[in-house]
């Protein structure tokens, strides 16, 4: 059964336990609080991997709302000591094991990269807002200043430890400059963003040419019961994007999407971690092809077309029919 848009807590997705509790969890915390009455969802560690130098990163924080838009936030958990300086949008560190970080470029790149998909639906087309922002929750306003750092030109949107309160922290978003310019969203394209977040254009079949496109004919009634396949669905969004720290069990009816969750899931799973060895087992041999192209589609989808699955190549992520067979 699908979980309603407006249930506190559904709408905000861990997808993998957070490991920085001092730093990382009290900015996550923070959004789900402040934004728990709004009309949004919300996303820790959202799956869309951006090449970042040599490895590829998600976005810590990911809001999705009826005012704001799309809101990409960089955390970075360090304190003002181990920021030795900063050069336009680079920030040299010390005594960490990172020495160079560019937060603002690395959300606005996964910020870009999300709007495209939205983009590509005619409907949302340069309608949706965008904004980056870097959070630093060890860090408080005082101690930036009396770094000088404020005074610096091209210094991006920041939310330091003494704004995460629920006043503070929307004023630091409304004050963020808008990266990518949209409009208001009627509630239809709002629910199509949502869908386009959830991922399921992916899903998407295009719709047969009819010649009646106004009269309840079956194929259109069949045509509008497909497109509500594709609505959002916050139950199914939590089991295809959450890495659990064990076993997880997933029942459904027969064609209730337990295939596409746990290719999707597979996908993502990969993604994030390339090193791990994941094995999908399915019991019905006609579903080989199926299942390989689900894979490849929403690999590409969280890669942002920049990677595909090859069964004959990808040796870490691999589909068996049955488990022991030949």
């Amino acid at each position: 059964m699908a979980v309603g848009i407006e249930e506190q807590g559904s709408k905000f997705i861990t997808t993998e336990a957070i490991k920085n509790q001092d730093g990382e969890q009290k900015v996550w915390d923070a959004f789900r609080s402040t934004f728990a009455d709004r009309n949004c969802i919300g996303y820790w560690r959202y799956p869309i991997f951006s090449k970042a130098g040599e490895i590829r990163k998600e976005p810590d924080i990911l809001i999705v709302d009826r005012e704001f838009g799309v809101v990409v936030i960089e955390v970075k958990s360090i304190n003002i000591d181990q920021i030795a300086a900063i050069n336009g949008q680079q920030w040299q560190l010390q005594n960490t094991d990172t020495t160079e970080i560019n937060p603002y470029q690395q959300a606005e790149h996964q910020l870009r990269a999300l709007i495209s998909y939205s983009d590509r639906e005619t409907a949302l087309w340069r309608k949706v807002n965008g904004r980056a922002i870097v959070a630093l929750p060890q860090i408080t306003t005082e101690q930036w200043q009396q770094k000088g750092f404020d005074q610096l030109p091209d210094i991006p949107p920041i939310i330091f430890q003494d704004q995460l309160g629920k006043v503070a922290l929307i004023e630091q978003i409304q004050q963020a400059n808008i990266v990518i310019p949209g409009a208001d969203l009627e509630a239809k394209n709002w629910e199509l963003l949502l869908s386009v977040i959830g991922g399921t254009p992916v899903l998407r079949k295009p719709p047969r040419n009819q010649v009646n496109t106004t009269g309840k004919t079956r194929s259109n009634v069949i045509d509008s019961l497909r497109e509500k396949l594709y609505e959002i669905d916050l139950q199914q969004e939590h089991i295809g994007k959450e890495i659990p720290p064990g076993p997880q069990r997933i029942r459904g009816i027969a064609g209730s999407g337990k295939t596409v969750l746990l290719c999707q899931k597979a996908a993502h799973m990969h993604l994030k971690h390339p090193d791990w060895d994941i094995a999908l087992v399915f019991f019905t041999r006609s579903l080989y092809d199926l299942i390989t192209g689900l894979l490849d589609q929403w690999i590409k989808r969280f890669s942002c077309g920049e990677m595909q699955y090859d069964p004959k190549t990808n040796s870490k992520l691999r589909v068996f029919h049955a488990w022991g067979a030949k």
